[in-house]
């Protein structure tokens, strides 16, 4: 049930295209599209504002309940809507196509398919379609044209829905109502252009086409999971939303698909994640090694190379999916926020922090590529050797941390701790692929192993410490052994 128009976040499923990703409300709404790229402005935003927003809703008209799953170990959601007179079902996904695909065929820059079945009784099922494009701050006037099409126009952006159920367009919306048996089908094929010629793909069979692809993509991806252990298909269907956040085209991978959500509603740490944390991201690539994924591995290893050309050897905390620096941070006054949590921000101020830790993190992700048989070119090895120098020369500068709390830089022990790990992973890196200056390396890294066991351990509160010299402790640290 919403509540002043807002669903609990657990009620939403994610689809996506490793390009960008749609949230998928249990009401049947589509509350979050960000096009073409996770970090565009939104199209439909009601999670944002329940009001102004945008969304594209397909729901029964009467009462119902809702169960959902995805179809099979694939991002392709299956919603079903049980009613005290029959049953529909809603599937949703975003077509995934192999890049071999794509030199044979045309596609659409971006594309949102919705299936509306009838599976038994009779269900009167409503549809509303009201994009918003700029964060909800730009109208869309949508013009029917033909039997079968909406166009709609924002700046250089334009949108196609192709479909035969009856929508009336009046302005900004296009509404309609249909009655469905057992057998009914309507499809959705919603595409998106910008600065573009568009492509505009048929009904009938072509949707059977996609739908099929697409699922075959994922089940092929999901395939290739070596892990046999217990969870098995909770690890799988999490593995899966990893892929769906990763930004194929350059092996970023973003930290969320959402931004200003609160820690808590009515709180202001609202913050837009919807970029690449090379932490974050480092976490995510070692996962999918256990998994048996290198070619993720790879692809962020090479991403890592772009992103850092302009501040190499330094790294920054957070990068656009192309590897873009600068992300300033602004509000949207326009939009209320999340169940009336403002500020609504985009960009990120964290990508002026500076955290040391996150030179371990990277380092170790490469140092486990290396070890499973990923491939270290020359450019790869000069940027290990760059960052394990830069590391040895500023490991014991304050920092802001961790948890980027924005109330100044200080000696943060899992800071220099990770710093360890950056030293020690450089030098086996270089040393395996035959490398000089790994001695050097361990030397220093020696020196910062004395420091946090000198003056990073409380013996008083049997405990290491958040800060040099401090008194209070800091979960980070439990990452330690």
């Amino acid at each position: 049930m919403r509540q002043d128009g807002y669903l609990p976040i657990a009620g939403y499923g994610i689809i996506g295209d490793s390009r960008s990703a749609v949230l998928v409300a249990a009401d049947g709404g589509l509350d979050w599209a960000c096009l073409p790229r996770f970090d565009s402005p939104s199209v439909f935003g009601r999670l944002l504002d329940a009001r102004r927003g945008g969304d594209f809703t397909i729901r029964p008209t009467g009462p119902f309940q809702t169960e959902r799953r995805y179809a099979g170990p694939t991002n392709v959601l299956q919603t079903t809507f049980h009613t005290p007179d029959g049953a529909v079902r809603v599937t949703d996904l975003m077509p995934a196509h192999r890049e071999t695909d794509k030199r044979r065929r045309l596609f659409p820059y971006r594309e949102i398919i919705r299936r509306l079945e009838g599976l038994a009784g009779r269900v009167e099922v409503e549809a509303a379609y009201h994009p918003r494009p700029a964060y909800g701050a730009q109208g869309c006037r949508l013009r029917r044209l033909g039997p079968r099409l909406v166009v709609g126009e924002a700046g250089p952006a334009v949108l196609h829905l192709t479909t035969e159920f009856p929508l009336a367009v009046r302005g900004e919306r296009a509404e309609g109502r249909a009655v469905l048996q057992a057998g009914d089908r309507y499809d959705f094929r919603l595409t998106f252009a910008e600065g573009e010629p568009a492509v505009v793909p048929p009904l009938g069979p072509a949707v059977d086409g996609e739908i099929r692809e697409t699922l075959a993509f994922w089940r092929r991806w999901a395939g290739m999971c070596r892990y046999r252990g217990p969870y098995r298909d909770a690890v799988l269907r999490s593995a899966l939303v990893l892929k769906l956040l990763t930004y194929a085209p350059s092996g970023a991978v973003v930290a969320a698909p959402t931004t200003s959500l609160p820690e808590w509603p009515g709180g202001v740490r609202n913050w837009d994640y919807r970029y690449c944390w090379l932490r974050d991201a480092a976490f995510t690539v070692r996962a999918l090694f256990a998994l048996g994924y290198l070619a993720e591995g790879e692809a962020f290893v090479q991403w890592l190379l772009h992103a850092t050309r302009l501040t190499h050897p330094r790294l920054q905390v957070v990068y656009s999916v192309h590897g873009e620096a600068s992300l300033p941070e602004a509000t949207l006054d326009h939009l209320e926020g999340y169940r009336r949590s403002r500020p609504v921000r985009v960009g990120n101020a964290a990508s002026r922090q500076i955290q040391m830790d996150l030179y371990g993190e990277v380092l170790d992700a490469i140092h486990l590529y290396s070890r499973l048989g990923g491939k270290l070119d020359g450019d790869t090895l000069d940027l290990v050797a760059g960052m394990a120098r830069y590391v040895s020369r500023h490991w014991d500068l304050p920092d802001d941390g961790i948890w980027e709390v924005r109330s100044g830089r200080a000696q943060h022990v899992h800071s220099h701790a990770l710093c360890w790990v950056a030293l020690d992973r450089a030098a086996a890196v270089l040393e395996d692929r035959g490398r000089g200056g790994a001695a050097a390396l361990r030397s220093t890294a020696e020196a910062v192993r004395r420091t946090v066991f000198q003056r990073g351990f409380n013996p008083g509160l049997g405990s290491f410490t958040a800060r040099l010299d401090g008194r209070t402790v800091d979960a980070a640290l439990l990452v330690l052994p």
